[in-house]
């Protein structure tokens, strides 16, 4: 009975650390989604392109 009485305890201890892994990825993974949703919107950034005028193209 010895062997099952440890067997016993080892399972429970590996489904509480199993359930304690799930819990927290879940935690961190809706943190991570509610940041990446309800963040500040940053500026976008633009790429400027030259503007070309008139003058520019009667240089020579």
């Amino acid at each position: 009975m010895n062997v099952l009485d440890t067997l016993m305890r080892f399972t429970e201890t590996a489904l509480a650390l199993y359930a304690a892994y799930v819990v927290l990825g879940s935690l961190a993974f809706g943190l991570f989604i509610w940041r990446r949703v309800y963040a500040a919107p940053r500026p976008a950034e633009r790429r400027m392109r030259p503007r070309l005028n008139d003058s520019d193209f009667n240089a020579h």
